[in-house]
């Protein structure tokens, strides 16, 4: 997807709401990109930086994705919505990247006339979806939140840098906050210097702010229907200028995108929007092992009839790309003019043993005590584990809630628990050229090792396996 020559930096971004990936064209590079997958705001997010200083842009890149997190987690109690939602009604001071998104995010509570509510988090915990405890709550419960779901009565002081939320009342803004992430991303990478550079935006919007600025920032838009591509072509013709944009087509998976059955709607795109180039085409396909091959041919099935159709019309479909690590790795058919790879770039979506692929991740850790316990004592947290001998024990301080044994969804099945189970109690991590094993389960934030035949002491710097993808609150290096 380049359209110069000579660059010495180049880069493409895809920034979305389900996730934040790469679009890895097909034409050649010959330099080999820095490449980052992290998991925040609840997303997959991945990113290949191109050229000189790849490594250092995609640094900065998480860091910013990693900060505005802090700043909007519901659920952190350090983060500034945190702090507003438990301010008793007073006043809340506000950094300008919250301040610009809590401004947005009420525009968009009143253009939806409250269908988007920010302030409905009480009843989003009522049923359950902040533990994975769901539940449906009573009409009587729902009726008694009423009176705390009301956006218009957040206040922002007049330079927007404070803010003040009722008592009682609680917003989240997990429907808006990844959007402005995106956004934000394209404009940090053009003031770092990547200026002519393509950056694919995999989420649409009707939002006229926003489009001005990705407008502004000749960014790749998405069309994901008649209303998100008549608003992109009503922005792109108020700044007399055209637009570039990708179509989504939704084969299946209900992310988001025009019908396979409605390619009427599609050809209105092509037709009718004067102010907008539309170079691409997109879905997306299944990528876990549920999907079999069959649901997956079946997708692409549709979705070349879609493109059959497109072609019919007169009209050139541009770059045809579908994302999908797993499809990608197992169903040739899936490999388009381009892919949007994500945890195979990390060797962890494996096709067969001997891919070639080498997994990509690990943590580094210092044990924090090594003592010795007697018979019968017990460790563990959940479920505790009996010690039948006296057992020299080292603590990890790193647990689930760092990543640490957190595992992609697995294949289901009797054999396939079976497999989990085993390699669960086998799970050992290493300390300098010895192996310990983990007693128990791994607890929140720490696990306990059996290092009594390990020679080792507290300081001692323990290697483990870590999936990037699910690395929380630790300090990532590239090596």
């Amino acid at each position: 997807m380049e359209r110069g020559e000579g660059r010495t930096r180049a880069g493409l971004l895809a920034a979305g709401l389900a996730a934040a990936v790469l679009l890895g064209g097909c034409a050649q590079r010959a330099e080999e990109p820095a490449t980052g997958q992290i998991f925040a705001m609840d997303t997959i997010m991945s990113m290949d930086v191109y050229g000189e200083g790849g490594e250092e842009d995609l640094a900065r890149a998480e860091e910013t994705i990693y900060r505005l997190e802090d700043l909007w987690a519901v659920t952190d109690e350090n983060s500034e919505i945190w702090a507003l939602n438990h301010s008793g009604g007073a006043w809340v001071d506000l950094s300008q990247e919250t301040a610009d998104l809590l401004s947005q995010a009420l525009e968009l509570c009143a253009l939806t006339g409250g269908a988007l509510d920010l302030t409905a988090y009480s009843a989003v915990q009522a049923w359950g979806f902040t533990t994975g405890e769901y539940r449906v709550p009573s009409q009587e419960e729902l009726d008694a939140l009423i009176p705390r779901i009301d956006y218009t009565r957040l206040e922002l002081d007049g330079d927007g840098l404070r803010a003040r939320l009722p008592e009682n009342m609680e917003l989240d803004l997990g429907a808006v906050a990844k959007g402005y992430t995106g956004t934000y991303l394209a404009e940090q990478l053009r003031q770092a210097g990547f200026v002519d550079e393509e950056i694919l935006m995999l989420r649409s919007t009707t939002d006229r702010e926003e489009l001005e600025r990705l407008v502004d920032l000749n960014v790749v838009c998405t069309i994901s229907s008649v209303d998100t591509g008549l608003a992109l072509n009503a922005v792109a013709e108020n700044r007399s200028t055209v637009a570039e944009a990708h179509i989504q087509v939704d084969t299946g998976m209900g992310f988001g995108g025009f019908l396979v059955g409605e390619p009427e709607k599609i050809l209105l795109a092509y037709r009718s929007l004067p102010n907008v180039a539309l170079s691409g085409i997109y879905t997306q396909l299944h990528t876990s092992p549920k999907g079999s091959e069959q649901e997956v041919s079946a997708q692409l099935k549709q979705f070349h009839q879609v493109l059959d159709a497109i072609h019919a019309a007169g009209f050139e479909t541009g770059l045809v790309h579908a994302a999908g690590s797993y499809a990608l790795m197992h169903f040739d058919a899936a490999r388009l003019d381009a892919v949007r790879a994500g945890s195979v770039l990390l060797g962890r979506c494996r096709r067969t043993q001997g891919d070639g692929l080498t997994t990509v991740g690990y943590g580094e850790a210092p044990l924090a005590e090594v003592r010795w316990l007697p018979k019968g004592h017990t460790v563990g947290s959940d479920k505790l584990v009996t010690l039948k001998k006296p057992t020299r024990v080292a603590v990890l301080p790193v647990g689930y809630q760092n990543g640490f044994g957190v595992e992609r969804p697995r294949a289901s099945g009797f054999w396939a628990l079976w497999r989990w189970w085993r390699q669960s109690r086998q799970r050992t991590v290493r300390i300098g050229n010895q192996r310990a094993r983990i007693i128990g389960s791994i607890g929140a934030t720490e696990t306990i090792l059996n290092v009594t035949d390990v020679k080792c002491s507290a300081g001692d710097v323990a290697t483990f396996d870590l999936d990037p993808l699910y690395a929380r609150g630790v300090h990532i290096e590239y090596r």
